[in-house]
């Protein structure tokens, strides 16, 4: 059996040799420069932190506190930077704790039987916490 984004990969190959352009929100693969404004500004935050560590698992606070008040702006909503938001390095980190977010005790989590691995290895996780039924 394949990788199922080896696939994907050559069926957008095929489309591509066949003329259509195809625009990918696939896994991340960037082929486009960044914009002179993000490079500046990872490169402050690069100096601006250097010595600093890791970062914290939850994310810094001035993070946090962006993200609190994006949501604000767009949502109307304001969560709590403290106890409401998080950082993960990436996606797959977010997916395996969705879990940990949604389900309780007792429930139960349906999830295909080829699936992105991370949904069942976060749910095995939480139901070895708790009583969840997965």
């Amino acid at each position: 059996m394949t990788y199922a984004f080896a696939e994907v990969d050559k069926a957008k190959e095929e489309a591509r040799i066949h003329g259509f352009r195809v625009l990918d929100f696939g896994v991340g693969d960037p082929t486009e420069p960044l914009y002179e404004n993000a490079i500046r500004g990872l490169q402050s935050g690069a100096e601006r932190h250097k010595s600093s560590g890791y970062p914290s698992y939850i994310g810094m606070k001035e993070f946090r506190n962006a993200a609190s008040e994006w949501m604000h702006r767009r949502f109307n909503v304001s969560p709590d930077p403290d106890s409401q938001i998080t950082s993960t390095a990436g996606s797959k980190e977010a997916v395996f704790h969705l879990p940990f977010a949604f389900v309780n005790p007792g429930d139960h989590v349906l999830m295909p039987s080829i699936g992105y691995p991370p949904y069942k290895a976060g749910s095995h996780s939480l139901s070895s916490l708790c009583s969840a039924s997965i």
